[in-house]
């Protein structure tokens, strides 16, 4: 585990003579969190590979699928479109 550095108090009360001493102390202690997450010091050691598990049963077949050439109209729409957008430039 991470040695610490900064030490926080046990306990703290709003109204507390070292309130600002408090919170700075907090904002270091964030801080070396921070840095610690980052470099990955709080991370142990990289267990073994598991086993991997069964394979699922297979899915239903889906229905069939529809005719893949576009009907007329949707074929016109397209030529339509493409021919106004080279018209654009």
């Amino acid at each position: 585990m991470a040695d610490w550095t900064v030490t926080l108090p046990d306990s703290v009360h709003e109204g507390d003579p070292d309130h600002p001493g408090i919170h700075t102390t907090e904002i270091a202690a964030i801080k070396e969190i921070r840095a610690l997450v980052n470099s990955g010091a709080l991370n142990g050691e990289k267990g073994a590979k598991g086993d991997t598990g069964p394979a699922g049963p297979k899915g239903d077949t889906g229905p069939a699928g529809a005719d893949g050439a576009p009907s007329q109209a949707d074929w016109d729409a397209l030529v339509s479109r493409v021919a106004a957008l080279e018209g654009a430039s």
